[in-house]
């Protein structure tokens, strides 16, 4: 998938294809993290259930613990999704367009989810004074943990819609497709 990248952009454009790599490499790693997150949240729920019902033994910890790892996983997988196109859209205005009007309507559409995912950002570092002394029950750390989730995942999605609309631009992404990773 890389080498495509690399032989598809043109030569003029050397910050773009070293972006583009980056980013993809990126993309893969967030993927990768939302994946060991859910295979955390599954392994503590199941833990959870065989604590409780089994041997009659509840824990304090793992239900706020797969709670936290589940909001990490959904903002920080939400970036990726972005990044790929993933998320779910109406595209029978794009599929109807010529490819110049379609990079314009993209383009009017990413800057409408930066301008989003900016005041998302602002809000969750709002949020996250608001309670940074408020604890989670059963962890012990700060609820602020949690609600950073919600800054982080928010900048790393502005970063994948400009990097999608790069590539877009640059002619090595299809609008109306979703990329699949292998």
């Amino acid at each position: 998938m890389q080498e495509t990248i690399t032989q598809t952009l043109p030569p003029r454009a050397g910050q773009l294809r070293g972006f583009a790599n980056a980013d993809r490499i990126f993309s893969s790693v967030l993927l990768g993290i939302s994946a060991a997150l859910l295979f955390g949240v599954a392994a503590i729920t199941t833990y959870q259930v065989i604590a409780r019902f089994i041997f009659s033994e509840p824990s304090e910890w793992s239900e706020p613990l797969a709670r936290l790892m589940m909001v990490w996983m959904v903002y920080l997988g939400a970036a990726a999704a972005l990044r790929h196109g993933a998320l779910v859209g109406v595209n029978i205005l794009l599929e109807r367009l010529g490819k110049p009007a379609q990079k314009v309507l993209l383009s009017l559409i990413s800057a409408a989810t930066v301008g989003l995912m900016v005041v998302v950002v602002v809000a969750g570092v709002e949020i996250m004074d608001v309670v940074r002394n408020q604890n989670l029950a059963g962890l012990e750390i700060s609820i602020s943990w949690a609600y950073a989730a919600i800054p982080v995942g928010g900048a790393l999605s502005c970063l994948a819609v400009v990097a999608r609309l790069i590539e877009v631009w640059a002619g090595n992404e299809d609008i109306t497709t979703v990329e699949v990773l292998e």
